[in-house]
């Protein structure tokens, strides 16, 4: 079924709730954990973000939220160093975030920057993955709302709950399952399509008006794309070299050279008057090495089986493919639904 496939592009991106700063009871708390002994390198990660321009108050608030995970792993194992956390540390410790109220994105990026300067890989692909794509639901409750109604909006997502800011992975694909069937139950399966495609994950079409114009500048729709492959293979290859996470995922040789020999990853390939588009898997180096099909699972979906949901039907005409290119978006990418705040994440 169509919306089971689009239920597993989209397992990676929720929100509910995000914020500034810290509350009242947080800080107080935050005050107490500087005062015990701990292992954070203020002086170091003072500097680190301080390269990163950031002012005082964030600062303050990121080495607060930092102590605050250091008495976390102390009270759980005992005498831990902030390096040797582990994903599972983080995800237990965005739980308990939640439940303090206190899952905010400054919050959550902090712990992220701290990962990078302590280069805790673990901890920040984690970090990244409770970030990445954090308005994707609140997008689509709006496109709904904005397209078709307030009423058909409250039909699809009113009395769900969705998973607040720093939710584990594991716990969203229930709500996103029961989002997906109430959208195709309520508003039909055409007019879900139609929501899906508008780009709740893609950010606003400007941020794709550069794709067009290289369509413009190229000989026809097969040069456009067999360019932007080699463009994104040069990208994967400058992540690979210089140990830089492309999005949540790690690049090496194997990845590479699959997306090198895969020509419908990422941006497409024509056959008449349809482009078909795969996505790179969701953890490409683990579904390389994975033998058993159900293991791959998730991602055989993502990466092979459901082109038809991911690209938009194009013609070769010129007119056609420029308004196409215009508008197209892909509700099950990888990248954030924020340019801007895509690019604070790399930046971070």
């Amino acid at each position: 079924m169509w919306q089971h496939q689009i239920v597993q592009a989209l397992t990676r991106a929720y929100i509910v709730r995000t914020g500034e700063g810290l509350c009242g009871t947080s800080a107080r708390r935050h005050r107490r954990i500087e005062r015990e002994e701990t292992k954070l390198d203020e002086e170091g990660f003072r500097e680190f973000c301080t390269k990163r321009k950031l002012d005082e108050k964030t600062i303050q608030g990121h080495i607060g939220v930092v102590r605050e995970f250091e008495a976390f792993l102390n009270k759980k194992d005992g005498d831990r160093k902030l390096n040797d956390a582990t994903a599972d540390d983080l995800r237990s410790h965005a739980g308990k975030l939640i439940e303090e109220g206190t899952n905010t994105w400054e919050n959550l990026l902090g712990l992220l920057r701290y990962s990078r300067f302590a280069d805790n890989r673990q901890v920040e692909i984690a970090s990244l993955e409770l970030l990445d794509g954090s308005d994707v639901m609140k997008n689509l409750s709006e496109t709904t709302s904005e397209t078709l109604g307030e009423a058909k909006r409250t039909e699809v997502f009113g009395g769900i709950s969705l998973p607040p800011l720093g939710t584990n992975s594991k716990d969203k694909p229930k709500v996103t399952k029961e989002v997906m069937e109430r959208m195709e139950a309520r508003l039909g399966e055409e007019k879900a399509k139609e929501i899906l495609l508008s780009g709740p994950h893609a950010g606003p079409r400007e941020a794709y008006l550069h794709e067009r114009e290289e369509f413009l500048a190229s000989k026809g729709i097969d040069d456009f794309l067999e360019k932007r492959h080699r463009a994104y293979v040069d990208l994967l290859e400058k992540h690979m070299k210089e140990k830089t996470l492309y999005f949540t995922q790690e690049i090496d040789e194997e990845v590479l050279d699959y997306v090198h020999n895969t020509p419908t990853c990422q941006n497409g390939v024509r056959d008449g008057d349809t482009i078909y588009v795969t996505k790179i898997p969701y953890m490409a180096k683990k579904y390389l090495h994975e033998n058993d099909d159900r293991g791959r699972g998730t991602t055989t979906a993502i990466a092979h089986g459901c082109a038809r949901q991911y690209c938009q039907t194009w013609t070769s005409r010129r007119t056609s493919a420029t308004a196409a290119l215009h508008s197209r978006s892909d509700p099950g990418t990888s990248s954030s639904t924020n340019p801007s705040r895509q690019t604070s994440l790399k930046q971070s």
